[in-house]
């Protein structure tokens, strides 16, 4: 069961990461809810201790939201959702380090040199990001 919910936080995430990419926006409705059914799942099935990876990617989602302004609540709650998948602290550990990089890329490299005018879309690096941690065998 798990196994299927890590496929069908896949097929959220592309859905997403095109919307974002499209549009510059995602309806607030779909990641609270895919939220919603991730915290639930994984803490009630898997263990309790991904309540706790997710309430540190909150916080870690917060400190990044205010390091960079342009992060928006979708980040943010793609930064949790990905939280909640985590089961193991070594693991959590990753998350941050591949977080960190990717926020690191996105700052300096592609808002600043690359993309210089308007907004880049963020959700498409969370896209990037879950599949490393999904195929590497963290989720």
């Amino acid at each position: 069961m798990i196994n299927i919910l890590i496929w069908i936080v896949l097929g959220f995430f592309i859905l997403v990461s095109l919307l974002d990419w499209k549009f510059k926006a995602v309806p607030s409705i779909l990641m609270t809810g895919m939220l919603f059914v991730v915290a639930f799942v994984n803490t009630i099935f898997v263990n309790e201790q991904t309540l706790i990876f997710g309430i540190l990617s909150y916080i870690l989602a917060v400190l990044i939201s205010e390091l960079d302004y342009n992060h928006g609540m979708a980040d943010i709650k793609a930064t949790v959702i990905i939280g909640f998948m985590i089961t193991t602290w070594q693991y959590f550990l990753m998350y941050i380090i591949l977080l960190s990089i990717f926020q690191l890329i996105y700052t300096y490299i592609i808002r600043t040199w690359i993309y210089k005018k308007g907004e880049f879309p963020f959700l498409p690096l969370y896209l990037i990001i879950y599949v490393i941690l999904m195929f590497g065998g963290i989720l």
